[in-house]
């Protein structure tokens, strides 16, 4: 169970790469447009994160020891990605992302990663 729980961490980690590096790509791009692969992997992040704690809590019914997920954290970081999944398809289709609209979609996302880390 370890070993898929990794493998799930791993995704995450993945999806979380692909929201960040695919914002950091356009940043300097001319016109800023959403691609495909941000909404991708921001779907890979809330899938994986899903199954995380889903491994979590069959791996803490077995074993008292293991640390349970802080629910706080996890509904704030999801709300966040909700918000960065609601802000991107619906700017997805456009010809060009305001820079205000694109600028928050990347603090959401870096937000969204301290939150994880603290």
């Amino acid at each position: 169970m370890e070993f898929i729980y990794n493998v799930f961490l791993l995704l995450h980690f993945i999806g979380m790469a692909g929201v960040v590096g695919g914002l950091l790509v356009g940043l300097n791009q001319k016109p800023r447009v959403i691609n495909k692969s941000i909404l991708h992997s921001a779907l890979l992040v809330l899938i994986a994160g899903i199954f995380l704690i889903i491994i979590n809590s069959i791996q803490r019914a077995s074993d008292s020891s293991i640390a349970s997920v802080d629910h706080a954290v996890v509904g704030v970081k999801l709300l966040v990605l909700v918000a960065i999944l609601i802000i991107g398809f619906k700017y997805v289709k456009s010809p060009e992302v305001p820079k205000k609209i694109y600028l928050s979609l990347f603090a959401l996302s870096i937000f969204n990663i301290i939150i994880a880390v603290f």
